[in-house]
């Protein structure tokens, strides 16, 4: 089955000096953003659920808040009867995709729950609160994640400041954009999507991908832009710093 790719390039310049040559752009959704981990494993100096490809995210803001349960990286044999396709109902929306970011080629799937303005606001290092997750969400990692997820034993990581700007251009490329903020680290990462068309070839389709990420690589050099040399992704980078933190 192929599924759609989101490509992904974080910059290495000052984020400052990188949206001024991107022109200061304005329309952005601002949110805080946290990051849940397991208890027993913080204490221990362990990012268990990260380590076990497991990432739960919460998002509160502008607009809407929403929670993510999402498997990254994810085998496609993790994906029991019922999370094979994506679907949206029962307020979960379900999705399945391709992540690239450089040479790192992942699958990741994502169960996403949406909730009302101010609803899922967290306290930084405290436990998460109990509707932070629909009971759809805790069946997905319940039936898919290759680590126990015990929900009353997560404490709430962040906040991080993000702020996020659909449609810029850069060239003449469109992506979205999304600045985190949070202690010492600053971080711009750019995207763009590929999908399927019917009837393409896993080989055609990877082809295709591959020249959208060339693209867009090409559009970021082009404005004078550099790739972040740090291969870690960012959500790696900033849970470490958050679980420094939550030991101070």
């Amino acid at each position: 089955m192929l599924y759609p790719v989101e490509i992904k390039a974080n910059i290495g310049a000052a984020v400052a000096d990188a949206l001024e040559r991107l022109g200061n752009p304005g329309g952005a959704t601002n949110r805080s953003i946290w990051f849940a981990e397991d208890r027993d494993g913080l204490a221990n100096g362990e990012l268990r659920l990260l380590k076990g490809g497991v990432i739960i995210r919460v998002r509160s803001g502008e607009g809407h808040d929403d929670t993510t349960a999402k498997l990254r990286p994810c085998d496609p044999t993790q994906l029991q009867d019922g999370w094979t396709d994506a679907f949206d109902r029962n307020g979960v929306e379900y999705r399945i995709e391709g992540d690239w970011s450089g040479p790192r080629h992942t699958l990741a799937a994502s169960a996403v729950s949406t909730f009302g303005q101010g609803s899922q606001a967290q306290v930084g290092g405290t436990p998460l609160h109990e509707q932070a997750l629909t009971s759809g969400q805790t069946d997905f990692l319940a039936q898919c994640a290759k680590v126990p997820v015990s929900v009353s034993n997560l404490i709430a990581l962040g906040p991080i400041a993000s702020t996020k700007w659909s449609d810029m251009k850069v060239g003449d490329v469109e992506v979205d954009a999304e600045r985190w903020i949070v202690a010492d680290l600053d971080f711009l990462e750019l995207s763009i999507r590929a999908k399927p068309k019917d009837h393409d070839k896993a080989g055609d389709f990877e082809a295709r991908a591959r020249k959208h990420q060339a693209r867009l690589l090409e559009a970021i050099d082009g404005v004078g832009l550099q790739i972040a040399a740090d291969t870690d992704n960012k959500t790696q980078r900033v849970l470490t710093t958050l679980a420094g933190l939550a030991h101070q």
